[in-house]
């Protein structure tokens, strides 16, 4: 078994939203504070009923990247069906009561073959796309603190249970992460959160995939 240390990762950016119209942009440092890219940009507008995006941003799949932000989830690891997150391209949804639904044009010209991706939920349930052509897609249900899935890339399908195991006292809770897949072979995580104060937390996690500890702090300003 390996105790890790994550790199230390800094995301800075802004967001912004005035008369409908959105705005966004981050960057983030890369390989251990060493480099800097472009996590995402974007504008838009947002009319309740109906929105579009337009740059760099995360798309719409699964539960777990809904989730998910500046890519970080409740742990240290994510999913082995976690799909890339940042995509550059046009976004349009909608949401009406208990139905939403975003369809992701993917690339840089989107009026020239672009990828297809996107996500539909009704309440509690969803399911996401990544390609035009289905061959990658999931169905889950989710709740505040987890989700169950099922995804399918190609035929090769995973499940996925996490969710908020006990909380204890009202500044610490343990999580957990069980995946099953298509070679009958099945990984887990495990971990705890202590929030030390607001949007301050200290967490450890040890994930069967390669038998490592990583802890790591987490701060949000």
């Amino acid at each position: 078994m390996a105790i890790t240390l994550l790199d230390t990762r800094l995301v800075l950016g802004g967001y912004a939203e005035s008369d409908g119209a959105v705005y966004g942009f981050s960057f983030e440092t890369v390989n251990n504070l060493d480099d800097v890219a472009l996590l995402d940009a974007y504008v838009g507008v947002d009319l309740d009923l109906v929105n579009l995006t337009v740059g760099k941003f995360q798309r719409h799949f699964g539960a777990e990247l809904e989730s998910t932000r500046f890519r970080y989830n409740y742990g240290l690891t994510r999913a082995t069906t976690f799909v890339e997150d940042y995509i550059e391209g046009v976004s349009f949804g909608g949401e009406l009561g208990d139905l939403s639904f975003n369809i992701d044009a993917v690339g840089s010209d989107v009026f020239d073959n672009p990828g297809v991706g996107g996500r539909v939920e009704l309440g509690a349930l969803g399911v996401g796309f990544a390609d035009d052509n289905f061959d990658l897609w999931t169905a889950d249900v989710s709740w505040e603190d987890g989700f169950i899935s099922y995804t399918d890339d190609s035929g090769d399908w995973t499940a996925c249970l996490q969710t908020v195991l006990i909380p204890v006292g009202d500044c610490f809770t343990t999580y957990g992460r069980v995946e099953h897949d298509w070679n009958e072979v099945t990984e887990y995580a495990i971990g705890g959160k202590l929030e030390l104060k607001e949007d301050v937390n200290a967490l450890v996690e040890y994930d069967s995939r390669d038998e490592a500890v990583r802890g790591g702090l987490r701060f949000t300003f």
